[in-house]
């Protein structure tokens, strides 16, 4: 699966909710994660599947731009905003890396690609995300978390 990137500037909608900006290394990134994950604790009950999925989501999506856009050059900054949509939310990451123009998403079913180092963030996403899409030339990510609704037992 091909997916575009937009020139574009993401518009934010929704109430935001936090704005952080940290330095592109392993602990602030994880402090990062921590906070926005408390202060999504705090507005709605997540069970620990929604929580572990949406840990796994932001850190891979972290994680992607030191790696991919920051090449580990931890003097660059990355920013994460939350806003609180009518139905879920949106997590908007920024970096300061060059961009890029569009890439390629592996198929679950290609020989090997949850265990290749590309692709392998992008899979997760598109498993576990409503929606995402780039924006910026690729410098911003915007991931859409939707609440599901609960499984409906069969009457007995």
């Amino acid at each position: 699966m091909e997916v575009s990137v937009s020139k574009a500037p993401h518009e934010a909608g929704g109430k935001e909710l936090c704005d952080l900006e940290f330095p592109g290394d392993f602990a602030a990134k994880n402090t990062a994660i921590n906070k926005v994950l408390a202060l999504l604790s705090s507005r709605r009950t997540l069970d620990s599947t929604e929580a572990f999925r949406l840990r796994l989501c932001l850190d891979e999506s972290i994680q992607n731009a030191v790696d991919h856009s920051h090449l580990g050059d931890t003097t660059k900054r990355v920013a994460i905003s939350v806003y609180e949509m009518a139905d879920g939310w949106d997590f908007v990451i920024r970096d300061q890396g060059a961009g890029f123009e569009s890439l390629k998403i592996p198929s679950l079913n290609e020989t090997g690609a949850l265990l290749s180092e590309g692709g392998r963030g992008l899979i997760i996403l598109q498993e576990y995300m409503e929606s995402f899409r780039y924006h910026d030339g690729g410098r911003t990510l915007v991931l859409s978390w939707r609440k599901r609704p609960a499984p409906v037992s069969p009457p007995h």
